[in-house]
């Protein structure tokens, strides 16, 4: 006995709009990873302008440097593709925390921002700590750019000394 024609039809009907509706998916899917892969590519270009300005119109020390370049590049590119982009507060907050981080490392000569730099130190430490635990970064790792970081911090509130002639950072 065969099948009603109608069920027939209907049953080709299903199954064709199944198939439709797979490459559609699959479409869907393409377009997705395009966007995302190209959204990645304008987020790592904005995220190296933002980097490597700074790394090659200031006279960072090493430490800088390299933190910039990598911990800080990976923080800023998590921050802009996983917040929304270059208005969100997350992104602008990651911005600044290295805006401070670079004025705090140079020489502060006068009162004024030596008291600019003792009255920022906790809160910069403290965004500069979340960054680092966002990306998953060792604590072992993590202590020690902060105890190398507050050698700099020394030498910046004493120019002209070496951290070597400083007495420790407090804590330390």
């Amino acid at each position: 006995m065969s099948e009603h024609p109608t069920k027939t039809a209907v049953s080709q009907i299903g199954q064709g709009t199944l198939r439709q509706d797979q490459k559609i998916s699959g479409t869907a899917k393409a377009l997705k990873a395009a966007t995302e892969a190209a959204d990645n590519q304008v987020t790592l270009a904005l995220v190296s302008q933002y980097i490597d300005r700074p790394i090659t119109s200031y006279r960072l020390p090493p430490l800088i440097t390299h933190f910039l370049s990598t911990h800080w590049r990976s923080h800023l590119a998590k921050a802009h593709l996983a917040s929304g982009g270059s208005e969100s507060r997350r992104w602008l907050e990651a911005i600044k925390t290295m805006e401070d981080l670079i004025w705090s490392v140079h020489p502060k000569k006068d009162v004024a921002p030596r008291r600019r730099l003792f009255a920022l130190l906790p809160q910069l430490y403290q965004r500069l700590h979340a960054g680092l635990e966002s990306l998953g970064l060792d604590k072992t790792e993590q202590d020690s750019f902060f105890a190398e970081l507050a050698k700099l911090h020394q030498t910046a509130l004493h120019p002209g000394k070496s951290s070597d002639d400083l007495p420790p950072p407090p804590g330390a």
